[in-house]
């Protein structure tokens, strides 16, 4: 994926993550990242590395951004 492509796919699993997963005073602290990209609570970066896997196979998987979204 291009760079653009990374930081579009990133900010869409954020939102997703943050309104399935977390209660709203934890929004801003849990995509805080290392420097070298990692996020730093381990299943965060689980779940960005499968939502990853799911928009390189293509949009067919239903996960990627979509546009006007």
């Amino acid at each position: 994926m291009t760079p653009e492509r990374i930081e579009q796919e990133s900010k869409a699993f954020e939102a997703w993550y943050a309104r399935t997963y977390l209660p709203t005073p934890m929004r801003g602290r849990t995509f805080n990242k290392y420097p070298t990209g990692v996020y730093w609570v381990q299943h965060v970066q689980d779940a960005w590395q499968a939502w990853q896997a799911r928009a390189a196979q293509g949009d067919e998987c239903g996960l990627t951004v979509k546009k006007g979204m």
